[in-house]
């Protein structure tokens, strides 16, 4: 049924998809399987989101947070040795960006970065990436002191291992972002600019970071 829905919706036929995602989950129980259940809200969250239906899109994020809170606080209280899954974290951080929550994105973000680090070390390219995400919410909430070490840490590393430039696009459109809110617009414009030459040199197929350089410029000279 989920397959069924998927397919529906790749198809854009979202009332058909809708309909096989709501029956998948009358097979699927959030306490024997929250992993599954919350998968099933988020592809629910992405046909009302296409369709423009933002309250029913929230609706099912929110219910997608509250299975992947089960997982997090079965993990703690099982006394699991590593603690909560990283992807599980990740999983739950996005899901509260999505949703506008940025302080509790923070909360889980600053968790999984220090797990993270732990299990891989610092300069690991997956706690690059969580520290450019963390930094980004930082900069949302306006603490642009927090945001900047992380980002510009982000910006370093994946400048210095050139095997990402998406990665570094993406830290570099929010390490802008938040000279942009300092008022440091020329630095802010640099950013900006080499985040933009990077996707038009190493495009992928809907890359939102293209769209967001030219925006993010655009708004430095506005």
């Amino acid at each position: 049924l989920q397959e069924l829905g998927t397919h529906a919706s790749l198809r854009r036929d979202f009332l058909r998809a809708e309909k096989h995602f709501r029956q998948a989950l009358e097979f699927v129980l959030p306490e024997e399987n929250p992993h599954g259940t919350s998968q099933i809200h988020q592809l629910l969250a992405n046909v009302y989101r296409e369709q423009k239906l933002r309250d029913k899109a929230q609706m099912e994020l929110t219910a997608a947070v509250e299975c992947l809170q089960r997982v997090i606080a079965s993990a703690k209280s099982n006394a699991t040795p590593t603690g909560p899954a990283p992807a599980d974290l990740k999983q739950l951080r996005n899901l509260y960006q999505q949703l506008g929550r940025i302080p509790e994105a923070i909360s889980i973000g600053k968790q999984l970065l220090e797990i993270q680090k732990a299990e891989l070390g610092p300069t690991h390219p997956l706690v690059m990436e969580s520290s450019s995400v963390l930094g980004s919410l930082y900069g949302a909430l306006g603490n642009y002191g927090k945001a900047r070490p992380l980002l510009v840490a982000a910006v370093d590393y994946f400048r210095q291992s050139k095997k990402s430039p998406t990665s570094l696009a993406r830290a570099l459109n929010n390490l802008g972002a938040v000279e942009r809110g300092v008022g440091e617009f020329a630095l802010a414009a640099e950013s900006f600019e080499e985040a933009l030459q990077l996707c038009k040199k190493h495009p992928t197929s809907d890359d939102p970071e293209l769209a967001t350089s030219y925006n993010n410029l655009a708004s430095v000279y506005l």
